[in-house]
C-alpha cells in the first residue's frame, strides 16, 4: 500500500472527517467536504486517462500464492511493470484492499482470476494491432493461447482455485498456532525483511503482527477442524490431478504449449511445494518460505505433496518455466 494519487481522495476522507468533526464543522460543512473529495477522486482519475504512464503497477504481499500467479504470468512474456510490495493484510485492513491488485490507467483490477482475464483480453488487442506494428506475430499469438479461458481450462480453473484456499488455511493454522519460529515466523511471511517495502509498514509489522494473526484468524475462519479438513479436500482434488498427470502429459490440459493453467496451478500449489523459485526471486533470504517454518506434521505433508505426480509437476514447472527476475528487471520490461 502507497501513498498514490489516485487514493489521495480516500486518505482525505479518512483524515478530514474525524478533523471535520473535532472543529465543528457541522452538516453542512460536513457534507461540503465529502463532495470536495469526490471532485478530487474525478480530478485524479481524469488526469490519469489522459496523462497516462503506461507501466502496468501491481500490488503485492510478500508470501502469496495468489500474486505469484499474476506475477509468474507478466514475468512468463517480459512484461513490464512495477511491483509495489506491502506488508501481510496491511491494506485490507486500513482501506480494505486485498492483494493482488492490477492497476492501469483505466482500470483497477482485484482478484488474480479478473487480472488474468483482463491480460487475455490485452493480448487479444496486442494480437489485432501487431499486424500495423514491429511486435512478431508469433510472440503474441503465443500470449494469447496462453492465457486464453477455452472452457475446459476455467472449469479446470475452478478446482484449483479452491486447491489455493485449502492450502492456505491449512499452512496459515501451522504458521499461526504450531510454527517452531513462534511470531518470528509471522515478521518472514509477512515482508518485515523485505527491502522493497517502506519502513513504516515494517514498523507497523512489528508491533501488530500478533494482532494482525488474530484478525486474519477470524477472517477466515483458520482453526484446527477446519484446516485438516481443508487439507484433506485439497488432496482428493489432487489425486484427480495425478490421474490426468499419469499420462504422461507434459501440460495439465494437453495442450502443445504452456497455459494459464499450468502457471495458476504450479503457484498456488508452490505454497506447499515450495520450490527454490517460487515468486522468481522477490523475496529476500529471510523472507523465503522452508520447512522449518512449519512444525513436524506440516513438513511430512509437504515431502508427501512433493512426492506425488502433481507435486512433481509443480517442481517441473518452476524448473523449466520460472526464472529469476528482479524487481528492477520488471521496471524495465526485461
Amino acid at each position: 500500500m502507497r501513498f498514490r494519487q489516485e487514493y489521495a481522495w480516500i486518505w482525505a476522507m479518512f483524515f478530514g472527517i474525524p478533523l471535520g468533526g473535532y472543529l465543528g464543522w457541522g452538516l453542512g460543512g460536513g457534507l461540503l467536504y465529502l463532495f470536495c473529495c469526490v471532485l478530487l477522486r474525478q480530478y485524479v482519475r481524469t488526469k490519469m486517462i489522459f496523462n497516462p504512464d503506461k507501466t502496468l503497477v501491481l500490488e503485492t504481499i510478500s508470501v502469496s500464492h495468489y500474486v505469484e500467479r499474476v506475477r509468474w504470468s507478466l514475468d512468463l512474456f517480459g512484461e513490464k511493470f512495477t511491483e509495489e510490495d506491502n506488508v501481510g493484510i496491511l491494506g485490507a485492513l486500513l482501506d480494505f484492499r486485498f492483494v493482488p491488485v492490477l492497476i492501469t490507467n483505466e482500470f483497477r483490477i482485484a482478484d488474480s482470476k479478473n487480472i488474468l482475464r483482463y491480460l487475455y483480453a490485452r493480448s487479444v488487442v496486442k494480437k489485432n494491432l501487431a499486424t500495423d506494428t514491429d511486435v512478431k506475430v508469433d510472440e503474441v499469438l503465443d500470449e494469447v493461447l496462453y492465457y486464453q479461458p477455452t472452457k475446459e481450462a476455467l472449469d479446470m480453473e475452478k478446482k484449483i482455485d479452491k486447491v489455493g484456499d485449502w492450502f492456505r488455511r491449512y499452512l496459515y493454522y501451522d504458521i499461526f498456532f504450531k510454527s517452531p519460529l513462534g511470531n518470528e515466523v509471522l515478521l518472514r511471511a509477512w515482508g518485515y525483511y523485505q527491502p522493497h517495502i517502506p519502513l513504516w509498514q515494517r514498523l507497523i509489522l512489528r508491533v501488530f503482527a500478533p494482532f494482525f494473526k488474530l484478525t486474519l484468524s477470524q477472517l477466515l475462519k483458520i482453526n484446527e477442524k477446519r484446516a485438516h479438513a481443508d487439507l484433506n479436500k485439497a488432496k482428493k482434488v489432487l489425486d484427480d490431478i495425478d490421474a490426468l498427470l499419469s499420462d504422461g502429459r507434459e501440460y495439465l490440459l494437453k495442450t502443445p504449449q504452456i497455459t494459464f493453467i499450468d502457471t495458476t496451478f504450479a503457484s498456488l500449489a508452490g505454497i506447499m511445494a515450495i520450490p527454490p523459485l517460487w515468486t522468481g526471486g522477490r523475496l529476500a533470504e529471510k523472507s523465503q518460505p522452508k520447512l522449518d517454518w512449519f512444525s513436524e506434521d506440516a513438513r511430512k505433508e509437504i515431502l508427501a505433496f512433493r512426492r506425488r505426480l502433481s507435486g512433481k509437476f509443480t517442481l517441473k514447472m518452476y524448473e523449466n518455466h520460472r526464472g529469476i527476475r528482479t524487481w528492477e528487471q520488471a521496471a524495465q520490461g526485461i
